[in-house]
């Protein structure tokens, strides 16, 4: 059934995400894990996150869609796997939570750092990027981070580490529905590797991963 627009809006990008019903679709599945935690305090924590318009629900569902290929998920008693899947939610939920309200508090956000001259930043971004969030798709990356950020320093440490054993994207990626477009919470102050990153990486990167394009 196609979708009903109440009122003009701006025209929805596709990316090789998919869709936009597809990330109304995915953020509704996940409030109905809700109910299924034991604790209101959880219950209540989990729908703050899903309730706002950042919270990457398309790139959960698809951590999950990766777990159910992986031997090691496969392996856990389907009654692990549940609560496993519980504990990503909460886990992802509570740092997407604190980021934001850091962001909040530091409203004007601080300035951006110098960046080195060795990494080059690529001014023309926007002519290539999309916002698939493809490039976003690890659980960790090194801890580099440009002298002079703002951002705590836990937080650098957790996008060394990743946020648990089966997060498989960054911790700072988020999503702007309802289009499905994603973002970098922490974008001017992002790591060295990510600014390295640039076009040519991303169409190398898309060649990879061009089975997602039809979703």
């Amino acid at each position: 059934m196609p979708l009903v627009a109440h009122k003009p809006a701006r025209p929805a990008r596709r990316t090789c995400l998919g869709h936009p019903r597809i990330v109304a679709d995915r953020s509704s599945e996940l409030r109905k894990m809700i109910r299924s935690y034991p604790r209101r305090a959880s219950r209540r924590l989990v729908l703050r996150a899903l309730s706002s318009p950042f919270f990457p629900s398309l790139f959960f569902a698809r951590n999950l869609r990766t777990l159910t290929t992986e031997p090691g998920w496969q392996r856990l008693p389907v009654r692990l796997r549940k609560a496993s899947t519980l504990s990503l939610l909460l886990e992802r939920s509570r740092f997407f939570l604190g980021v934001g309200s850091w962001r909040e508090e530091h409203r004007p956000l601080p300035a951006a750092p110098a960046v080195p001259s060795a990494i080059s930043e690529d001014s023309t971004i926007t002519a290539y990027c999309d916002h698939c969030g493809a490039c976003c798709e690890i659980a960790s990356g090194l801890p580099v981070f440009p002298e002079g950020v703002l951002i705590p320093v836990r937080w650098q440490r957790v996008f060394g580490q990743g946020l648990g054993r089966w997060h498989r994207f960054c911790p700072f990626l988020w999503q702007e529905r309802p289009e499905g477009r994603s973002f970098c919470a922490i974008h001017p102050w992002r790591p060295l590797a990510c600014r390295a990153f640039e076009q040519e990486e991303c169409v190398f990167l898309k060649m990879g991963v061009s089975p997602h394009a039809a979703e």
